[in-house]
């Protein structure tokens, strides 16, 4: 090989596009699982992950380092059953970022607590953004975790982040008087009467 065909095997090569991160992609509308496809990483990331469809799936993510879930166009998170305690459990990890995701979850049978949306345990590092969660309990934060969550809306979520179980007993018994005194109210309100004069032209009529 001459000289300048050499040189220019190494512009093509330092032109190259390298990947840095590893990409994997599910797509829950064709049976993909979530946890599945974690199971087949490196902890040791950094990892992305792309994830399309309405996932029915109790998510666990275990001792990683640096690990984004994305989700495509109407990507959903959901219980996988009635008996589920969270969406997703993060544990001993780092720097897992959950990013733009509908996560749903419908009221629990009267008595059961409701399940939570995250448990982080002994995680650090991590953020949660762009998301729109319906129902749930909040977040629970265990074991000096800590998460920074941005750009998020919740709706009819029963109380905020809690950091033990007695937090969220104690939280869930003030979510449950807060709906107990608004329906007493709802069901107490004074009925609106008509102006007498128009009472009286409605009898006459």
């Amino acid at each position: 090989m001459n000289r300048n065909a050499a040189a220019a095997l190494l512009v093509l090569v330092l032109l190259a596009p390298v990947s840095l991160y590893a990409k994997n992609g599910v797509d829950c509308s064709k049976g993909d699982s979530i946890n599945a496809e974690l199971a087949k990483l490196t902890k040791s990331g950094p990892n992305v992950m792309t994830i399309a469809g309405s996932c029915a799936e109790d998510v666990v993510i275990d001792g990683f380092d640096d690990l984004t879930l994305v989700a495509a166009a109407g990507a959903s998170l959901n219980l996988a059953s009635a008996t589920s305690k969270s969406v997703l459990l993060v544990n001993s990890s780092r720097k897992v970022v959950i990013d733009g995701f509908a996560i749903n979850i419908p009221a629990p049978a009267p008595g059961n607590p409701f399940p939570w949306v995250v448990e982080f345990n002994g995680s650090v590092g991590c953020v949660m953004k762009n998301l729109s969660v319906t129902g749930g309990g909040g977040i629970r934060l265990q074991r000096s975790s800590y998460v920074t969550i941005s750009d998020s809306t919740l709706h009819d979520v029963s109380i905020g982040a809690a950091s033990n179980r007695r937090d969220h007993d104690r939280q869930q018994r003030y979510a449950r008087r807060a709906r107990d005194e608004q329906r007493h109210r709802a069901d107490h309100r004074p009925r609106q009467h008509l102006p007498q004069r128009l009472q009286r032209s409605r009898r006459r009529q």
